[in-house]
């Protein structure tokens, strides 16, 4: 845990920032904060209670930091910056003059799961839904868990979710800016390695140095989609493809997709077994290896497979991801 009681948040209104926001303030941190522009996100963290400077000019955001630094004690107090804002944003400068302790995004989510049993989602595409898939199947898990998503859940509105009693944490391993390199993963699943951010990483080789290096932290299992290479990384596989005696060399498969009912459908090895006309919450066979990864990562923490294979079907989405807006006989909406 980071032993704070004030938290302020410079770029509050981000999608991974707020996540990090709700939690510390459902847990009864004192949360306050600043973002560049106002959204329906603010107007929904300002109601739970937050003090958040919006859309308001660099003056007026200087003022709200210094009036929540001058009520909160200094030593128990956080500053959370994204690094979307420049080093000599005038909030962010006065920040570093406090002495109050100074974080990334990514180093407090770091601090939030050491030393507690985590399930990481890493990977060029595919984290947010993996993530938000795998968070679905460890709520229907009686102690639930807790969740930083990078996107808004359909069923809830929201990016977090807060189990009361949650032993496992269910995180985004964001490659960007080596941020994965902060968290210690128990178990971890790496959906794809397609070269990105090559303004950090310089080239593929370092690229795929970062995701080895990351792996190097996992302390349990690590879980590769079968299309993923990266030199010196090995791990049990999952994926999907049209052969029974393939998917049975691999950890998890899905084999035989087809539509049923308006239901992508399959049959999937998993648990050393089979199990039949599987429904997919998702369209398309991208969606069909994130539901893979997501199942892996809930049985690696100990979901029954036939619990969460019944569950699956429930998830209802990400906004802006694949969401249905109509699923009926009549016609699908996405």
């Amino acid at each position: 845990m980071i032993g704070t009681s004030h938290a302020y948040f410079i770029g509050i209104g981000g999608i991974g920032m707020s996540a990090i926001a709700r939690y510390l303030h459902a847990e009864g941190v004192n949360v306050a904060g600043y973002d560049r522009t106002d959204s329906e996100l603010i107007a929904q963290l300002k109601a739970s209670g937050m003090s958040i400077s919006a859309g308001a000019s660099e003056a007026e955001a200087l003022a709200h930091f210094n009036r929540w630094l001058d009520e909160v004690p200094h030593e128990r107090a956080l500053v959370v910056r994204t690094p979307a804002v420049p080093d000599d944003f005038p909030v962010l400068v006065r920040a570093r003059e406090s002495g109050c302790r100074m974080g990334k995004r990514s180093e407090v989510l770091g601090w939030l799961t050491e030393n507690a049993p985590t399930l990481a989602v890493a990977g060029t595409h595919g984290k947010t839904t993996t993530s938000a898939l795998l968070a679905h199947l460890m709520n229907g898990q009686p102690s639930g868990c807790r969740a930083f998503i990078g996107g808004i859940l359909v069923g809830t509105q929201s990016n977090t979710v807060l189990s009361p009693n949650a032993e496992w944490t269910v995180v985004e391993a964001d490659e960007f800016d080596r941020s994965f390199l902060h968290l210690h993963p128990t178990h971890a699943a790496i959906t794809s390695a397609d070269p990105d951010h090559l303004d950090i990483y310089g080239d593929v080789a370092s690229f795929h140095e970062g995701f080895r290096a990351f792996t190097e932290r996992i302390s349990g299992t690590l879980f590769l989609e079968a299309d993923v290479r990266i030199e010196g990384v090995t791990g049990k596989r999952y994926g999907v493809t049209t052969s029974r005696q393939e998917a049975e060399a691999w950890h998890a498969a899905a084999t035989a997709l087809r539509i049923e009912d308006g239901w992508l459908t399959g049959d999937v090895w998993i648990g050393g077994g089979w199990h039949e006309d599987v429904r997919f919450p998702l369209a398309g066979v991208h969606n069909v290896k994130n539901a893979l990864a997501a199942l892996c990562l809930a049985e690696s923490a100990g979901a029954s497979v036939e619990g969460s294979l019944q569950q699956l079907d429930a998830f209802q989405g990400i906004e802006r991801r694949f969401a249905y807006h109509v699923r009926a006989d009549h016609g699908i909406y996405i």
